[in-house]
């Protein structure tokens, strides 16, 4: 996942918030399968955002992102 991709879905899911990415780092994880073996995961991406106005409820953009994308985000403000 690359990211004009990620923006591209953080500004459909939040429009009036106003996201900017400033950071985007994907890093690669590892799980341990059956076979007690070390194989390769799905990345886990930390994005550094910044934003004009703080959602009027409790939004979890990590989690949002996450569920709908099956990577593991980090969403924080930069």
């Amino acid at each position: 996942m690359d990211k004009p991709l990620v923006e591209k879905i953080l500004k459909s899911l939040y429009p009036d918030l106003g996201m900017e990415i400033i950071s985007f780092e994907v890093l690669p994880r590892q799980q341990l399968n059956e076979n007690q073996e070390w194989v390769d995961d799905t990345p886990a991406i930390f994005i550094g955002v910044t934003m004009n106005s703080y959602p009027s409820q409790s939004i979890d953009v990590s989690e949002k992102l996450s569920l709908y994308t099956g990577y593991e985000f980090n969403v924080f403000r930069d």
